[in-house]
């Protein structure tokens, strides 16, 4: 399922990012993990979560920081 799909069913409320790169949808205080390469990332890297998104024209966007909502897809 695409990001797109899965917000058609559920409110988005914050995304959590971690080194210039989204990993996380926040549904009423749920997380939901997206389909990112997160190789990079040292083990225990703190998340910085924000309400300052965007979501224009299928990229939701925060700061420089983007993802295209069409082609992304949810985490199993």
């Amino acid at each position: 399922m695409t990001i797109k799909e899965f917000l058609q069913d559920n409110s988005l409320t914050a995304v959590d990012t971690v080194e210039n790169i989204i990993i996380n949808l926040v549904c009423d205080d749920t997380e939901y993990g997206i389909d990112v390469d997160t190789s990079s990332i040292p083990s225990g890297t703190l998340t910085s979560r924000r309400t300052d998104y965007t979501l224009i024209n299928d990229i939701l966007s925060v700061d420089t920081i983007s993802v295209n909502t069409e082609t992304t897809n949810m985490l199993g």
